[in-house]
Formats: structure tokens, sequence, C-alpha cells
């Protein structure tokens, strides 16, 4: 996490700056101990504050005072934002994939994307299309949620179990249920990371909206499976019992 924010920090990018703050805010909320967590961060940024150099301070600063120090990169993204809700307002239903930019240019002499993954997906797909785009994501951020609660309770109810040492034991179980929910937990804070950084960037087209996709499917199916063994193992442990109880005089 130093590493990471050392070079997130050197970059000098704005975009950057606000995904690590993203990324921060999202460990603290999804993580199991929040009080801890949101120290550990207040902790992190008292100590590092001092040590980050003046010059990044003030490009840091220029996000909320929306004034460049130097060049014009602020006022050119407000002409794009303006310009991509004037073609939206136009053409409700879309210009087509990747259309915005050949549509700008005509109605504009102005060419460059649209640098906000939201409005790119309302130019390019329309209403309908960011419609279906937010419902997608929706889908994947709850699939993830449903499987950390699922990991989260079934490790609470092998918890209690007896230790086994076979491979399939209840501590090995444990540490599998736990690798899940990390999966998940950190599949959860890159969406958001992601959702944030889409108010500055154009990545509709990016494979990493499928990729979260299918890494909900699958951690939902693997959890599932251990639900399976664990209701599986209980049964079993249950009716050897029973058999017992059924032996005594």
């Amino acid at each position: 996490m130093i590493a990471l924010s050392v070079i997130v920090i050197s970059s000098g990018s704005r975009t950057a700056y606000v995904a690590l703050v993203a990324m921060l805010m999202s460990l603290v909320f999804y993580s199991r101990y929040r009080k801890r967590a949101f120290i550990g961060a207040m902790l992190f940024v008292v100590v590092a504050a001092p040590l980050v150099p003046d010059v990044y301070w003030e490009r840091f600063n220029t996000i909320i005072t929306q004034v460049d120090t130097e060049g014009a990169s602020i006022d050119t993204r407000h002409q794009i934002i303006d310009d991509a809700v004037e073609i939206w307002i136009e053409n409700p239903f879309g210009v087509g994939v990747g259309g915005f930019p050949v549509v700008r240019t005509e109605t504009f002499s102005r060419s460059q994307d649209t640098h906000n993954l939201y409005l790119e997906v309302g130019t390019n797909l329309g209403i309908q299309g960011l419609i279906v785009f937010l419902g997608l994501v929706v889908s994947i951020m709850r699939s993830f949620g449903r499987t950390r609660r699922r990991a989260e309770d079934l490790i609470s109810r092998l918890g209690g179990a007896e230790t086994d040492s076979s491979d399939m034991g209840p501590e090995s179980q444990i540490r599998d249920l736990m690798w899940v929910r990390a999966v998940a937990v950190s599949c959860l804070g890159f969406m958001v990371t992601r959702l944030t950084l889409g108010m500055f960037g154009h990545d509709l087209y990016e494979i990493y909206w499928w990729f979260s996709a299918g890494t909900a499917i699958a951690l939902e199916r693997l959890v599932g499976e251990m639900e399976e063994q664990a209701g599986a193992s209980s049964a079993g442990d249950n009716h050897e019992q029973g058999c017992k109880n059924d032996r005594r005089p």
C-alpha cells in the first residue's frame, strides 16, 4: 500500500489521486473491522502527508479549486462535458459505438473523446444503454456482496466445528472461504475505484467489466459448492452421532 501510494503521488495525475482516495475509502468500508481500518487509514494519512512535496499538494488542490496552475486541462475537460451533454440531448438514443468523436468533430470541430465513462455510455449507447450498463454494474457488485456475506456466514458456522486433520476438514474449508471473501472484497474495491475513475476517463470498452462479471459468477458458484460440502459434512456428522446414540444401552 505504501509503495502504491508513492507511485500514485509521484505520477502527478489528479485522476490517480482521486482513485487513491476512493480505494482507501473502499478498503475501510468493506473491512471486517471498520473502526480499526478507519484509524489505520487516518494514521497513514497523518504520517504520509508531511512527506508529500508541495508541488503535488498544489496539483491535488486544483481538483478542489478547479483552477489549473499550468496548462488548460480542466477548462478542456469542462468543454468536452458541455459538448457531450449537448450531443446527448440532441441524440438521446445514442450516436453509435465509438461515434462521439466523429459527431463532435462534425458539430464543434473538436475531436477529443468524452473523458467521462457515463457520458461515453450515454452518447454512444443512449439512455437505454446507460440503464443496461448501470444494471450490469449493480448486478456484479451485488454478486460480490452476496459472496462476501455467504463466506462470512459459513466461516462462522465452521468456526464451531470439530477440527479435522484431513485436507477437507473445517480448518481447510475456513482458509478457502477466507480466500474467497478476500477476492470478493478486493473486486468490490476495484469496482468502486473504477466507477470513481469513470468520472475522469472513458473506459466502457475495456475488458475488466467482463472480467469482473466472470469473477463474480465464479465466486458465487465456488461459495455455493463450499456450502454444499459443509452441509453434507454436517449431515454426515449428525448421522454418525445418531448411530452412536442408538448403540448405547
